[in-house]
Parts: structure tokens; C-alpha cells; sequence
């Protein structure tokens, strides 16, 4: 197993102790699982920004003024 060192800020670190002491969890534990949700975000993430540029490739598009009217429905424009 590997051992990563980083700098974080003061204030990110107490939240961090936080976290452990209430989940009665090891800091280390808990920066394990963060970056596991991480790198699997961000797997996704790359995933579905390739798929959306073969798409693109493919002509696969939704013109803008369909996605504009879609917005409205949703009240998020």
C-alpha cells in the first residue's frame, strides 16, 4: 500500500478530525474513502464526457433551443 503525504489547510484538517472522531474512524480511514468517491466521480465524469463527444462525432445533438425549452420546464434557466 502506498502513503501520500499532502499539505491541506488548518481549517480542512480540523473538520477532518471532526469527521473521525464522530465516525470513530481513523483520519486516515476517512481521506481513503473521500478519495475513493473521488476517483470514481471523476471516472465517471471522463466517461461520460467521452461518450458525449462520440455522440457529438455521430451527429447526435439536441439543438439549443430544445434544451432552452426543456430549462423552462424545469424552472432552472
Amino acid at each position: 500500500m502506498a502513503t501520500i503525504t499532502a499539505q491541506i489547510p488548518d481549517e480542512m484538517a480540523a473538520e477532518l478530525t471532526q469527521i473521525a472522531e464522530e465516525e470513530g474512524r481513523s483520519k486516515s480511514w476517512v481521506v481513503k474513502e473521500a478519495m475513493a468517491e473521488y476517483i470514481v466521480k471523476q471516472h465517471d465524469l471522463r466517461q461520460m464526457t467521452l461518450e458525449g463527444l462520440q455522440a457529438a462525432r455521430e451527429g447526435k445533438l439536441i439543438p439549443h433551443e430544445e434544451i432552452l425549452k426543456e430549462l423552462d420546464k424545469w424552472g432552472t434557466k
